[in-house]
């Protein structure tokens, strides 16, 4: 899906939930997929499509950005603690284009 929508070369890597014994918000993943990236969790940003998602980012210390392209709305994640919710992965990698550009 990533390198259908063109995002794939903004990405660092793509963690799934059959990648890990664990699944968001299981502090273990987040962790899990830091140590994969060699990232440090204030440099990281993570992009879901629910609350899980949410907890995950916000538990590591991570940013977020939500994408309503799941089964959860705007006001769900944003009640879930989101504040930056965009409308798919499209508009997450026009914002990341925008501002590497600026």
């Amino acid at each position: 899906m990533c390198a259908h929508l063109g995002v794939e070369p903004l990405l660092a890597d793509v963690v799934g939930a059959g990648d890990t014994d664990w699944l968001k918000p299981e502090p273990r993943f987040a962790a899990w997929a830091l140590a994969r990236l060699d990232a440090a969790a204030a440099d990281t940003c993570l992009v879901g499509d629910s609350p899980f998602d949410v907890a995950a980012a916000q538990q590591a210390g991570m940013a977020f950005v939500g994408v309503t392209t799941g089964t959860h709305t705007e006001a769900q994640l944003r009640e879930a603690g989101a504040t930056h919710v965009v409308a798919d992965l499209a508009s997450v990698a026009a914002g990341w284009a925008l501002e590497s550009s600026g």
